[in-house]
């Protein structure tokens, strides 16, 4: 037996002995319901992460997308889908946290999330883990704000500012980076100059276009990226 083979026996062992008698269920859309231990059974492959521990509670701001609070959402984990989970997105670690009732709080493990969804409000946030290859363009888990012909997808991140908050605490600072796919291209896009400069021959009608449609480029705001990659998707579709 292999040692990868005899921890993951021990592994279970000792999550056999936290939750009670194992139980097999079928694979497909799993929804958190109580906390008993048939039903933590099901939960079994996420719980092969790290625990977590909040090593930045001295530091002003947020590492967090959107909120300290965890969100609604679901994620798939080895092509399996689970539903109705408390996640937090950590931006600055890059890492995806699960809390289960009355179990510790888990960062999952990135090898095998596929991508996950946050809910805020009436906006579903899909997120895409493009691969851990640092060299990469575009790595770690990318927010999939559009995918049409092109794709786009913002990469946040967040520093830390020593004694950024009023010279006193430290300060987590966030921005982000937009990328657009075209073909099997991932393009880095720095600034409005650089995704207005995407749409080639169309550049002026585009700029037409988006004031007849009252729509506005908005640099911190990733989402008005949209109708312009929406515009150059049509063009592209008329003179194919």
């Amino acid at each position: 037996m292999t040692n990868n083979a005899l921890y993951y026996l021990k592994y279970l062992f000792f999550l056999t002995a936290c939750f009670g008698t194992l139980t097999l269920y079928p694979q497909g859309a799993i929804t958190k319901t109580s906390g008993n231990p048939g039903e933590a059974a099901a939960y079994l492959p996420l719980l092969n992460g790290r625990i977590w521990h909040n090593r930045y509670s001295k530091v002003q701001g947020t590492p967090y997308f959107l909120s300290d609070e965890f969100l609604k959402g679901s994620v798939s984990f080895n092509g399996i889908r689970y539903n109705d989970l408390d996640l937090k997105y950590d931006i600055y670690n890059d890492e995806l946290i699960l809390r289960i009732e009355n179990r510790p709080v888990i960062i999952l493990n990135k090898e095998m999330v596929d991508d996950f969804n946050l809910f805020s409000g009436d906006r579903i946030h899909h997120f895409i883990n493009t691969g851990n290859d640092t060299s990469s363009v575009l790595s770690g888990y990318a927010d999939l704000l559009y995918n049409g012909p092109t794709s786009l997808f913002v990469k946040y991140s967040v520093i830390i500012y020593p004694l950024g908050a009023e010279g006193r605490y430290d300060l987590f600072s966030q921005t982000h980076r937009a990328f657009v796919r075209s073909g099997t291209e991932i393009i880095p896009v720095r600034r409005k100059r650089g995704l207005m400069n995407l749409t080639g021959p169309w550049k002026n009608e585009a700029k037409d276009h988006l004031r007849k449609s009252h729509q506005r480029i908005i640099w911190k705001e990733p989402s008005t990226f949209v109708p312009l990659l929406e515009f150059l998707d049509a063009k592209n579709n008329v003179t194919e």
